[in-house]
Order: C-alpha cells, then structure tokens, then sequence
C-alpha cells in the first residue's frame, strides 16, 4: 500500500533553479522527520510500509544550489486500499420471477479504509462468455434486474468501490429467470 501526492514549486525558487525536493512525514508526534531526499519529480510516491486507514501528514522542501526551503504546508491524506469483495451474493427469491431477478449481497469484510462508495453489478446470460455492466451507480446492498426473458439463466457478480478502486469481484451467481 501507498500514498501519492503531487506538489508545486514555491511562489519564489531563491533566485535559483530548483534542483530536487525533500520529503518529510509526521509519524504521530507533531514532528517531521526525513523521509526522503533528492526527489526529482513534483509527485512522491510512498516507499515505506503503510497502515490502511491512517492518516499520514507530509511537508515538502525544495532545495537549490543554496540549500533547502523551509518546510510547505502540511498535507494529511489517509491510507487506503481497495474494499474487499462483496460477499453472500444471493437470490431474492420473492422478488424473482420470469422477467426479473432480485439479488442481495452483503458488504466485504473491510472497506479498505475509505468508505465504499457505490457497486457495480454485472451480468450475462450463462452460455455468453462476456459480462456486461448493468448499474455501476448502486448505493444499497439489493437490486432488482429487469427486463429478462422467461426461461432463461443469468450469472451476476458484484464489486464494491471505493475512494481508491474496485474490489475483486464476488463470487458469481446464476439464476433461471423463472
């Protein structure tokens, strides 16, 4: 897991161009310290081993022939993954029925430390080998499909999002439309 964020040069670079940039972070104790010097570019990318769901804070220094800036403004930004697959994928069988298909699932077991925002459901008739998406705007844990035809079997798999990605898809379903 990491963190990446970018920056900008200061409003002034000392009468000097800007060479490299140094990072630093707070480990908790309202005190920065090191964590990496002579980066070239204006994003960071973490290297150190992070917890999901902390908040971590960051300054910056840029450094010219002269030596180093003071330290930006801090910026906290919490550490997160992808949510964990939704779970318990099941048919609602009082709502199934020849032209449509109820589905209920529970959420992953971690949202990966940043809520999860919305599911995306998608579907196929079985015999097809490609899914298609048909909501990626869900907020609740239950849909009804509609608009199938009689007779008919359907594979259903759900992902969760959340602020940094999709989860691995749930296990599939497959339902008769009946």
């Amino acid at each position: 897991m990491s963190i990446r964020f970018t920056f900008s040069p200061g409003a002034s670079n000392g009468g000097m161009p800007i060479l490299d940039y140094s990072i630093y972070y707070d480990q908790g104790l309202a005190a920065y310290v090191l964590l990496e010097e002579k980066v070239a570019t204006d994003f960071y990318v973490t290297s150190v081993p992070l917890t999901a769901n902390t908040v971590y804070t960051f300054k910056v220094a840029a450094r010219n022939s002269v030596g180093l800036s003071l330290l930006s403004q801090s910026i906290s930004i919490r550490a997160a993954r992808i949510p964990d697959a939704p779970i318990n994928l099941a048919d609602v069988k009082l709502v199934t029925n020849a032209y449509q298909i109820g589905l209920s699932w529970d959420d992953g077991l971690y949202d990966g430390g940043s809520p999860v925002i919305d599911f995306w459901l998608y579907y196929k008739i079985a015999t097809d080998t490609v899914y298609t998406i048909y909501r990626n705007d869900i907020t609740a844990n239950t849909i009804t499909v509609s608009e199938l035809s009689p007779g008919v079997i359907y594979s259903f798999f759900i992902q969760s999002r959340n602020l940094v990605g999709y989860s691995f898809k749930s296990s599939i379903i497959e339902i008769k439309a009946a």
